[in-house]
């Protein structure tokens, strides 16, 4: 199996050798270039995040902040929030808050 996080260039070396006498032969390297499977999950920095909030906080003030990291690469490594209205805490309007 090849495993990009390992290593993410294979260099083979190709040879050819034809029927003829004195044997001709030509050689040339390949080079095999791995691209990312998306094969490792978003990891945060901690399994568990408390905070408390005033209820005289501004709207839109920073309450917390999550932050994952994912061993993938590119667009595979990209971590982004998206909602979860199943879980929502804030109910009635879900869209401007940090859903947990």
């Amino acid at each position: 199996m090849v495993y990009r996080e390992s290593m993410d260039v294979h260099y083979f070396r190709v040879t050819a050798v034809d029927d003829s006498f004195p044997p001709r032969s030509g050689t040339t390297t390949l080079q095999i270039n791995v691209i990312d499977a998306n094969d490792h999950p978003p990891v945060f920095e901690s399994s568990n995040y408390q905070a408390s909030v005033r209820e005289s906080v501004p709207v839109g003030s920073t309450v917390v902040t999550l932050k994952a990291t994912d061993q993938d690469v590119d667009k595979n490594g990209e971590v982004r929030q998206t909602p979860d209205f199943k879980n929502c805490i804030f109910y009635g309007n879900c869209e401007r808050f940090w859903l947990i």
